[in-house]
């Protein structure tokens, strides 16, 4: 799950940029052209559509609210790998459904960067595990925190029920990190050493304030979930009934999955290349050069 949010604020201006390309090319060509336009544009709209929909906090993060408002992505390896599988599918079906030459000019830039990002995103596929899974500026439990309290709408009670969901699975995203974090460290991939600390007293400071100690003080989740429901033109029993369940949720199976994750993530420090940069790890260089690539164009 590593820089989740920016890889899908990424994902969401690439495909702005796709979509201001196609519009201009639809109003402006030959109506032969123009039906192969649409053709494209279609197929892009297919494509980002199934990728909103395989994802919940990208959906949430368009304003959207529907089954999966309650969910998180799935930060599995074989999600990872499923994932993949359709980037390949699409840069195959672009290349075989599509004859750029029968596209306007401005479809054709269209077309040449969506092949660009499958082709990237297939190259760098491969070094996943090199990508490190936490950072001094990517840490995967303040993230969940910072996304409930700055993405997850509560405007009604069905809302805050699907806040309570996520809170409780976060024991689940926890699971799928360390498992992440072990499989990297198999292949000898493990964040620097000067990364540690930052993480972790950050994630513990996500546990810090009612219901997690008895200072008596709403911790930095609690308190956003109680302002936003306190908001709510609801009775005041469903209030607390809402209160109490995000209350328990937070004091089990969040606090499970927190807490699973600190742990792993302190397993790991003696294993830490040092505070050196990724030339050290295996296959540095060809990371390197790779991200090289994957991080500017010819």
């Amino acid at each position: 799950m590593t820089s989740v949010m920016a890889r899908f604020s990424a994902a969401i201006a690439a495909t702005f940029l796709l979509f201001s390309a196609l519009v201009p090319a639809a109003r402006a060509t030959e109506p032969a052209a123009r039906s192969e336009d649409q053709r494209l544009a279609a197929f892009f709209d297919e494509v980002w559509q199934r990728n909103v929909k395989d994802s919940p906090i990208l959906q949430a993060q368009l304003g959207m609210k529907g089954p999966d408002y309650g969910k998180w992505d799935d930060f599995s390896d074989a999600e990872a790998i499923r994932s993949n599988g359709l980037v390949q599918d699409d840069l195959r079906r672009l290349r075989t459904d599509f004859d750029p030459a029968k596209l306007s000019e401005q479809s054709r830039i269209s077309y040449r960067i969506f092949e660009y990002l499958q082709e990237r995103s297939l190259r760098n596929f491969p070094w996943r595990f090199h990508n490190y899974a936490f950072s001094t500026m990517q840490n995967p439990i303040t993230q969940l925190a910072s996304f409930l309290q700055n993405v997850h709408r509560v405007d009604d009670a069905a809302d805050a029920e699907a806040y309570v969901s996520r809170l409780a699975a976060v024991e689940k995203v926890g699971e799928q990190f360390t498992e992440g974090l072990q499989m990297a460290a198999a292949r000898g991939i493990v964040p620097t050493s000067y990364s540690f600390d930052p993480v972790l007293e950050d994630a513990r400071n996500v546990m810090t304030g009612t219901p997690f100690d008895g200072s008596g003080k709403d911790s930095a989740i609690l308190a956003d979930f109680r302002t936003k429901v306190g908001r709510l033109q609801i009775g005041d029993a469903d209030k607390e009934r809402l209160l109490a369940a995000a209350t328990a949720a937070l004091a089990g199976p969040f606090r499970r999955g927190v807490e699973t994750s600190i742990a792993r993530i302190e397993g790991l420090r003696d294993k830490s290349p040092g505070p050196h940069g990724v030339w050290v790890l295996p296959d540095g260089a060809a990371f390197y050069r790779n991200q090289i690539d994957f991080w500017t164009s010819d």
